[in-house]
């Protein structure tokens, strides 16, 4: 049981790691685009993954919109739905297990440069 603890912690630390990162990195490429250090294809590869990125959160936020419809007003139901992803910290924890959740913004800015990563990778081959 403690090993399922310390995986979790670790998968944490990463997360939060990479997502620090991944705030960093988004606002580095969007200053090289508002600098206009970028060629065409790079300013491409950047509204690309600005576009992929909203669908999937908006996606992503559907269906936990819809989650919590299904489980949350069915009063005698044995499940209360928590939201994964939720903004403004409600739980007093940027990202935590108790119920496991992940801060919005750094949740967009995550997965910005999880699809930029492989939209830049695309075009460079």
């Amino acid at each position: 049981m403690i090993y399922v603890g310390i995986i979790s912690t670790v998968i944490f630390i990463f997360a939060a790691v990479f997502s620090i990162a991944s705030v960093f990195n988004a606002i580095s490429v969007l200053g090289q685009v508002r600098k206009g250090k970028l060629d065409e294809l790079e300013k491409k590869t950047v509204s690309d993954s600005l576009v992929y990125s909203m669908l999937v959160l908006l996606f992503l936020h559907l269906v936990q919109f819809i989650l919590g419809m299904i489980f949350n007003f069915m009063p005698d139901g044995p499940f209360h739905y928590y939201p994964i992803i939720s903004g403004g910290l409600p739980f007093r924890e940027v990202m935590g297990n108790s119920p496991w959740h992940f801060e919005a913004l750094f949740f967009d800015f995550f997965i910005f440069s999880i699809i930029y990563f492989f939209r830049k990778r695309k075009y460079r081959e």
